[in-house]
């Protein structure tokens, strides 16, 4: 996944709405709840019953778990319509008009059009149109999430949609996005979410750079490769239309994920009439950075240098690992050759990016699977599920909270290498021994030849001299 990319899908994000966490403000001391007829605090807005910012009037969900008003965060001298905690007022889930405060608060208020709208009214900043959709009545409910219905009584829009800095359960998660400032809620450095097209997997990033910080590793099933959710209990949801996670929280709990302004992404859980306690922090550590060792680097949490390369990679620019820039990553030690490969293990690791899926029903059917495609460079097997990587492995991570198991990552066959490398070395050499051995004999017969013809040669003269000696010696 390259970095640009995500500027581009997430940099022009509309983000019209947004939310504060721990925010602290001053004009909500005293409620004004509007009341039903029973006396009860009233949980809807509808065209003839407005919400005014004046009085400090606020809705209620029906469990009061929830109030719906205006407030004013910090000294900012600004008003925003926002949602919070009956009785936790300074923990802001949900806010309508973050990017567009409203400079004078006294003469606002929020109510449902005759045209079918939300709207917003401010003496100074004239209407803003907070949502639409023909409705007849705006209901806040015990979960946090604002509905706006229409005559058929049907929900035609919701908060849950369109949240903030803070996911709440049984919410869906689109694009958190932090504070700019603990007195600005206007969207601010961070984002989280999901990424769009992709693996199903968290990740953080940076708005002006869209420089990815933080991920979750994918989803399996059941938990994400290198974040542990605790008593999160995330579900993954597939449509045609839409692709998304929500969770929920034992019963028995309050659960809210919040982001701060410096990108912080916190689980915050507390039981009944209990303070509020964090579970799970999400930092942007090294080796939570998207491809900070590069490609076909291994990061560890546990080591130092933090960046390593894979058992048959070296160092791709020496120079620049040596001034802790890790981005370059780390290339083959020698080209793969496809018909001569064996897969190393590393077991313990939190799975690289970008893994292709299929149902396996064993791992040497998955090992066969990668082996069968030479751009395949790591396979990995857990429950039924085959997990392909063609191309750079990026993002892998040793020493991390969580491990999926083992990643075989596909390497040069180096028994079968040697063996080729002996065989290449020893036949040539064999066959020049051979040659020479056939020369000398060769050479040797014939010298050998030589000296039998030469001693023959002495040989017979000795012996005609010897019989011509005879004869003389007999004549006489």
């Amino acid at each position: 996944m390259k970095q640009n990319l995500m500027m581009q899908v997430f940099g022009s994000f509309p983000l019209r709405i947004s939310v504060m966490f721990l925010c602290i403000f001053s004009n909500l001391k005293v409620r004004s709840q509007i009341e039903d007829y029973d006396g009860q605090p009233r949980a809807t807005i509808g065209t003839l019953v407005p919400l005014y910012a004046s009085d400090g009037s606020t809705i209620v969900s029906p469990g009061r778990k929830f109030e719906l008003g205006f407030f004013s965060p910090g000294n900012s001298g600004n008003s925003y319509v926002g949602i919070w905690y009956y009785d936790s007022p300074e923990t802001i889930v949900w806010i309508a008009n973050r990017q567009r405060p409203i400079r004078e608060g006294s003469g606002s208020k929020l109510v449902v059009g005759e045209e079918g709208c939300l709207n917003l009214y401010s003496g100074l900043d004239g209407m803003m149109r907070i949502a639409w959709g023909y409705i007849v009545r705006a209901e806040l409910l015990d979960d946090g999430n604002l509905n706006l219905i229409s005559e058929n009584n049907e929900v035609v829009w919701q908060s849950f949609d369109h949240p903030t800095d803070t996911w709440l359960p049984g919410g869906e998660l689109g694009i958190l996005t932090s504070w700019k400032h603990h007195d600005d809620p206007a969207p601010g450095v961070y984002s989280f979410g999901m990424y769009p097209g992709g693996n199903p997997e968290l990740l953080l990033w940076k708005n002006s750079s869209g420089l990815i910080l933080w991920r979750s590793g994918v989803w399996n099933g059941s938990n994400f490769n290198s974040f542990s959710i605790g008593q999160a209990n995330f579900s993954y949801i597939r449509k045609k239309q839409a692709k998304y996670f929500t969770y929920n929280v034992p019963a028995s709990l309050t659960g809210r994920f919040a982001m701060t302004k410096e990108g912080q992404i916190n689980l915050w859980v507390r039981a009944e009439n209990q303070k509020w306690r964090l579970h799970v922090s999400i930092l942007a550590e090294d080796c939570n950075r998207f491809g900070f060792c590069g490609p076909n680097g291994v990061c560890s949490t546990l080591s130092v240098p933090t960046c390593s390369c894979f058992k048959g990679f070296k160092i791709r620019s020496p120079k620049q690992w040596k001034s802790a820039n890790w981005s370059g990553g780390c290339i083959r030690i020698r080209p793969l050759q496809c018909s001569n490969t064996e897969f190393f293990y590393f077991s313990n690791v939190s799975m690289p990016a970008n893994a292709k899926s299929m149902n396996s029903e064993s791992r040497k059917v998955c090992q066969y699977a990668c082996l069968g495609n030479c751009s395949c460079n790591a396979y990995a097997y857990s429950d039924g599920k085959c997990s392909l990587w063609y191309g750079d492995l990026l993002n892998t991570v040793v020493g991390g909270r969580i491990s999926l198991g083992n990643l075989y990552v596909r390497l040069e066959n180096k028994k079968l290498s040697n063996a080729l490398l002996a065989a290449f070395i020893t036949i040539p050499v064999l066959i020049c021994i051979s040659l020479i051995y056939i020369l000398w004999h060769i050479w040797r017969r014939r010298h050998n030849k030589k000296e039998y013809m030469f001693a023959s040669t002495d040989l017979l003269t000795s012996i005609s001299l010897l019989v011509e000696f005879y004869n003389t010696r007999k004549n006489r």
